[in-house]
């Protein structure tokens, strides 16, 4: 049984590699979608109202449950059985036409895709109703009509990826910094 050590030149080639893993073990580096949600966020309900509003086929709702359950959420069935009540009021799309070509038709388009939430635990309300908002711009060939509509498509769920992720982290940081109102406070001895 033999054993090929490192060469001086491997060895070196591997230390910044090392030196890197070191500094971002230490910083409390996490990569994205693993950091433990807040207490508040352990149990959730979420409550998807925006298929009465939608004017585009939606995988928010699916996305939302698999990255609450991958950062170690419950999702539950029925508020009742929930602290935490997330709801989705609604998800719609606009598309402008951002430039036309020499025969009059649009050749680049701009897809803007808005979500609008709230986040309530026990009944009151922690992240007020708000809207978040993801852009996207592609461009149109009429000889590859298919293929551009495969890519908006594809636009679509990406946008809906980043407007999940961008709810979670919207809610993490109102449930890890409440606004003063919401911080208790210590009554003054006397």
């Amino acid at each position: 049984m033999t054993f090929n050590l490192p060469t001086a030149g491997r060895v070196r080639r591997l230390l910044p590699a090392l030196f890197t893993a070191f500094l971002l073990a230490g910083c409390g580096f996490a990569l994205k979608g693993s950091r433990p949600l807040p207490p508040e966020l352990a149990v959730v309900y979420l409550d998807y109202r925006a298929n009465r509003y939608e004017t585009i086929q939606s995988r928010l709702e699916e996305v939302l449950r698999v990255q609450l359950k991958r950062r170690g959420a419950q999702v539950v069935d029925s508020a009742a059985a929930a602290p935490g009540h997330l709801k989705v009021h609604a998800l719609y799309e606009r598309l402008r036409v951002l430039s036309i070509g020499p025969t009059g038709k649009a050749i680049e388009y701009e897809i803007e895709t808005t979500v609008e939430f709230d986040y309530s635990v026990d009944g009151q309300l922690r992240v007020p109703r708000q809207s978040l908002t993801a852009l996207r711009e592609f461009s149109f060939d009429e000889t590859r009509v298919l293929a551009k509509e495969a890519e908006r498509r594809q636009l679509q769920r990406e946008m809906q990826e980043e407007l999940a992720g961008l709810i979670l982290l919207r809610i993490d940081a109102a449930l890890r910094n409440p606004p003063p109102d919401l911080v208790p406070t210590a009554e003054p001895a006397g």
